[in-house]
């Protein structure tokens, strides 16, 4: 059976700068031990958001230029012993001219 060609593998070079913020808004404890070890916990279940940039250009030596948008609410919602909902819900947006090796 014939098969179709492989797309070509780009040949570039990536050089990307980018930062990350996450939001938190969850209320922490911590209990000392009294030998040098502390455990922290949530007090509250809020979801967490998590923000995300990253930029490639030509002006960081890089073969293309685009940009990434990402964002994600992740949480957990504990009911009983045998009920433990975790989620996390998010989307990746890129723009600009895009290698398709990087593509997802």
């Amino acid at each position: 059976q014939p098969f179709s060609d492989n797309p070509q593998i780009n040949d570039a070079f990536f050089r990307i700068v980018g930062f990350g913020l996450t939001l938190d808004p969850n209320i922490f404890k911590s209990i000392d031990y009294g030998e040098g070890e502390i455990s922290h916990y949530a007090e509250t279940n809020y979801p967490a958001l998590t923000l995300g940039f990253d930029y490639s250009s030509p002006k960081l030596n890089s073969t293309y230029e685009f940009r990434k948008y990402s964002a994600e609410v992740n949480g957990e919602n504990y009911f009983n012993k045998l009920l433990n909902l975790r989620y996390r819900l998010g989307t990746v947006i890129y723009s600009g001219n895009v290698p398709y090796q990087t593509r997802m």
